[in-house]
């Protein structure tokens, strides 16, 4: 939340005719501070970095230093983007903990690069998972189509080496691990049959191929059906085999359980690259995975969408919902949930958090939700902090008015968080965007602060007051106002901003028009020496 009690006493103030504004500010911080239920991060700092142009952020690190370093993609050759190649290029920025670009750089050729997956080595420098087209600027070979381009780079940004992998088809690469024997294995997919690729089950399979500390290939293996899958994540275990997950649409050759259309797929390869394992999760329609987490407990914890209500998948609240799996460490459901409102929710991301819950992070359209969040407009981040048993303890949202995706989150030292992406937006939260039109994008990096109380209600028992009917589509009435000695009616949304205020003058019933946006409202009923506070829902 990111306003805080300060703004909601200003506010209050203009009606300081008939109140004093010590017991105001008393009872306010009474209020917020002992009569907190759920709390929200704060923006510590939001930046924006690019171009005129589209830049898009993909994922983020954070350095030995305490620097944050995160990769995406620039066709911008202006403002924070220096030393463009052509067509667009994999960008990489390094900023301090409060957000200062301390360097910037551009990797590629004249044609289409992009980065998806970043990773701190071992030597304290960074490796990088992407594509390239090119076979100009800094890549030097290109089997056809887009290949996996895998750069490392030293903690200054400067290219070390690169290579490229694939066939004659296209090849995506979207995550790479540094593992124990200091060498990479990557994981993505390929429609290719080719030269570095073999063993393709048809259209596209998962491919993971490990190499050494200089991009020499060790191995590589195909891993699919006969229809899609793309693979998102791989982990190394402690016992050194590699758990990837994804997406599958096949149910025939390695892949076996699909519910429908696409489900989520975990297999499990040993330290060679043979299959041990594997497992479907998912409903009739569509799921599509984000992101995978090793946990703890050992087990393991998916985040990506649904948009199924049926087979593993309950909860579905409209459309695409986010969809979060715990699993045990044999493949086991723990627990699912679904997240979302009544529109539409993608780009799904989770990071265990130390007290044994979540933190999920991803774009949001809905106006609506499971707890009442602070919705900007059109596409939001959204950050959603789950317990260990996959309930909400609170959720907010962060943008403007245009588009605002979240790609990446980590978890700061101080228990904050860093959330990466990209916005269009030039307003609310989004300050200092760089690009000329609504359609281009800078990164957006945003550093959440420390929490702030969100409005929970206060009652008094000896109050008398009553409202109905609660929930309201229209309007409401309140009852009992004179016999409490009521002469102050203000409604509160849930950053305790006023949306509305009516002085009573001795009436002992109101009625209020309800024409307010649909979520949670707070009643405040004051007499100058004490509060009534009411949650109201409107519909």
């Amino acid at each position: 939340m990111r306003v805080q009690s300060r703004k909601c006493l200003q506010e209050i103030e203009f009606y300081n005719d008939n109140y004093k504004l010590k017991k105001l500010l008393l009872l306010f911080l009474f209020f917020f501070i002992v009569f907190d239920c759920f709390a929200q991060p704060s923006i510590e700092w939001a930046k924006c970095y690019g171009g005129s142009f589209d830049d898009r952020a993909n994922s983020i690190v954070q350095a030995s230093n305490g620097d944050y370093v995160i990769a995406g993609s620039t066709n911008s050759s202006d403002a924070n983007v220096t030393g463009f190649h052509g067509g667009q290029d994999i960008w990489v920025i390094r900023i301090d903990s409060s957000g200062n670009l301390l360097w910037e750089k551009c990797y590629g050729g004249t044609n289409v690069e992009k980065a998806f997956s970043i990773c701190k080595t071992f030597d304290n420098e960074f490796i990088i998972a992407g594509i390239c087209y090119s076979t100009d600027g800094d890549v030097t070979s290109n089997y056809g189509g887009s290949d996996y381009w895998i750069i490392k780079i030293d903690s200054s940004g400067n290219l070390l080496w690169q290579k490229s992998y694939g066939g004659s088809n296209e090849d995506f690469a979207y995550s790479i691990v540094q593992i124990n024997d200091s060498g990479y294995v990557i994981a993505g997919y390929t429609s290719s049959n080719d030269d570095n690729v073999t063993g393709n089950n048809g259209l596209e399979d998962f491919w993971i191929i490990k190499i050494d500390n200089v991009g020499n290939i060790i191995w590589q293996k195909c891993f699919g059906g006969s229809n899609h899958e793309f693979a998102t994540t791989i982990k190394q275990l402690t016992n050194g085999n590699y758990i990837i997950s994804g997406v599958t649409y096949s149910n025939d050759s390695i892949v076996s359980g699909n519910h429908g259309s696409s489900d989520y797929w975990l297999i499990q390869i040993d330290p060679v690259g043979n299959l041990l394992s594997q497992k479907c999760f998912g409903g009739t329609y569509p799921e599509q995975q984000g992101a995978f987490e090793c946990t703890s407990d050992k087990g393991f914890i998916m985040s990506g969408t649904s948009y199924s209500n049926d087979g593993d998948v309950s909860g579905n609240r409209g459309v695409d919902d986010f969809w979060i799996v715990r699993l045990d460490s044999l493949f086991n459901i723990v627990w699912q949930k679904c997240l979302g409102g009544t529109g539409e929710e993608f780009y799904s991301f989770v990071k265990e958090t130390p007290d044994g819950g979540c933190i999920v992070t991803g774009t949001t359209d809905s106006q609506t939700s499971l707890v009442n969040y602070n919705y900007h407009g059109y596409d939001d981040y959204i950050l959603i902090k789950l317990d260990i048993s996959g309930n909400i303890e609170w959720e907010w949202c962060y943008g403007g008015t245009n588009d605002d995706d979240a790609l990446g989150v980590l978890l700061t030292s101080n228990s904050n968080y860093l959330v990466a992406g990209f916005s269009s937006s030039y307003n609310r939260d989004v300050i200092g965007q760089h690009s000329v039109l609504d359609v281009y994008h800078d990164f957006w990096i945003m550093k959440t602060g420390n929490t702030i109380a969100k409005i929970s209600e206060i009652k008094n028992s000896k109050s008398e007051i009553t409202i109905y009917p609660n929930p309201t589509a229209k309007t409401f009435t309140i009852e009992n106002i004179s016999s409490n000695g009521i002469s102050l009616l203000q409604l509160l949304n849930p950053l305790g901003e006023i949306v509305y205020t009516e002085k009573l003058f001795g009436k002992n019933e109101y009625v209020v028009d309800a024409n307010f946006a649909k979520g949670i409202y707070f009643i405040s009923l004051s007499d100058g020496e004490k509060f009534i506070m009411r949650k109201l829902v409107v519909e």
